[in-house]
């Protein structure tokens, strides 16, 4: 139980600290990410589809993107 326990810190160590701009993602998503405050992939995670919605810039093509990438 112990490995999984602290395989779980550090992979959510790595979200924490992995910027938007160092993933695959298109420059104008990651604007449109950077422009609501999220920055990175911990940010993604916790924001849910509604809030993604409501971002300017992020339409049905940017957003079936962002949703297939936080899978």
């Amino acid at each position: 139980m112990a490995k999984g326990k602290y395989k779980r810190k550090r992979l959510n160590k790595m979200r924490r600290e992995t910027n938007l701009k160092d993933t695959e993602l298109s420059t104008r998503i990651v604007k449109a990410l950077a422009d609501a405050n999220i920055y990175t992939l911990y940010d993604l995670d916790c924001c849910h589809e509604d809030e993604l919605k409501n971002i300017s810039g992020i339409g049905d093509k940017y957003m079936n993107i962002i949703l297939d990438f936080k899978k």
